[in-house]
């Protein structure tokens, strides 16, 4: 993770004196589950405090490696999270404590479905930022299987929309599109060996609100 101050106070066209942009790298979980997670919750976590706290608009960007998939009717599929029985700690319940209520205990597995959830979900998430994607007004959205950024060789399903941009409610987006199959690459832009990312670009337009 990422993390940079763009000091906009001498731009009188941008109320905020900050803008917060995050980059992130967020590892597949296929070794080191409980890792993902805790960098899932740490991105939600934080960005969720610097927005109620400090109110800096926020650009968040990255490859996320999530969600699992997103159908086309922009319903979110998080990865399962695996029981990782065999090592330490891995598999055993968390506790979370409602207010005024007994703990309600999570298995790993729900853990991870929740941290991917806040992020992309906004019915889950309460953090007000927006998936440019989503937020596109073209109206064109695709499922993540038709407009996708990576193939999971093995993976079920096979190509995934893992890479976004998110943004606070502080902006309002003009667009987004995915660069998928440029320069004769069928998983990114590495077809004409200018670029050596396996994944395609996310490229985002989006003003601060005044």
């Amino acid at each position: 993770m990422l993390v940079a101050n763009i000091d906009t106070s001498a731009d009188d066209t941008v109320e905020a004196d900050t803008v917060e942009v995050w980059n992130v790298g967020i590892i597949n979980g296929a070794n080191w589950g409980e890792e993902k997670v805790n960098m899932l919750e740490t991105v939600y976590g934080r960005i969720y405090l610097q927005n109620t706290k400090l109110e800096h608009p926020v650009i968040l960007g990255g490859d996320f490696n999530a969600p699992k998939e997103e159908t086309s009717d922009k319903q979110i599929i998080p990865h399962g999270g695996t029981e990782y029985t065999h090592y330490p700690f891995y598999g055993d319940p968390y506790y979370f404590q409602e207010a005024g209520e007994v703990a309600v205990e999570q298995t790993f597995g729900q853990c991870w479905r929740t941290a991917e959830k806040q992020l992309f979900g906004q019915a889950l998430g309460e953090w007000e930022i927006q998936d440019t994607y989503l937020a596109s007004p073209s109206g064109e959205y695709e499922a993540s299987t038709e407009e996708y950024t990576h193939i999971v060789h093995n993976g079920n399903p096979s190509k995934k929309r893992l890479d976004h941009i998110l943004v606070s409610a502080d902006f309002t987006v003009r667009g987004c599109e995915i660069w998928n199959g440029r320069d004769g690459s069928l998983d990114g832009m590495n077809g004409n060996g200018t670029y050596k990312s396996d994944h395609a670009p996310v490229v985002a337009e989006g003003v601060i609100k005044r």
